[in-house]
């Protein structure tokens, strides 16, 4: 797993935004043996992650 650096990443936001995510989805599948729900919720599934993923962006490159 690698880190995602938030600002200057480089890319279009959308590229951004779509790392972002894929990045959570291999954390979670990661994290998941190794500390419990409560923490992935709370490290990983925060509110910027569901603000994200409830509001998907319209103009796919």
């Amino acid at each position: 797993m690698r880190i995602i650096p938030t600002r200057g990443a480089g890319g279009n936001v959308i590229e951004r935004h779509d790392t972002y995510l894929k990045w959570v989805d291999t954390a979670l599948f990661t994290l998941r043996a190794q500390i419990s729900p409560a923490d992935l919720d709370r490290l990983v599934l925060t509110r910027r992650y569901w603000m994200m993923n409830s509001r998907p962006l319209l103009m796919k490159a």
